[in-house]
């Protein structure tokens, strides 16, 4: 199933955020959360990081390699979602992304992103004055 979409959640003062009721079947109970260099989370399924991981992984095992399996594992985490769809955002993953109680899920494909809603909102106005020769591969 395809994670598409863009919806806007608030994270409560546990940290707990909800999958949104259509995509909880899809990321299970045993998601991953992963802290992204753009300044956002990520949400797998733990089917999906696997795969993911397995990427990750591969090819020839030197210095480099070893140095980016060891920072992509770092940067991620289990998360337990529980029978009403919530999970728990650990706090140094929350500071990461400098979420606050808006947030905003964007469903990208394979997996969430999970951003400020305030600077998501900010990255969309950006958008606003992109052309289509930002956009070369893309076919619609």
């Amino acid at each position: 199933m395809l994670i598409i979409g863009e919806f806007r959640h608030t994270v409560d003062p546990a940290n707990r955020l909800t999958v949104p009721a259509r995509y909880r079947e899809a990321i299970g109970t045993d998601a991953v959360l992963y802290r992204a260099p753009e300044g956002c989370l990520f949400l797998y399924s733990s089917a999906e990081f696997e795969r993911v991981a397995s990427e990750a992984r591969s090819g020839k095992s030197t210095l480099a390699s070893r140095a980016k399996v060891r920072n992509f594992f770092s940067d991620a985490v289990g998360a337990t979602v529980d029978r009403t769809g919530r999970f728990i955002i650990p706090g140094d993953f929350m500071t990461a992304a400098s979420l606050s109680a808006d947030v905003v899920l964007l469903g990208c494909a394979n997996h969430f992103e999970i951003w400020n809603a305030a600077e998501y909102d900010e990255m969309m106005k950006k958008k606003e004055s992109l052309s289509d020769s930002d956009y070369p591969d893309v076919v619609f």
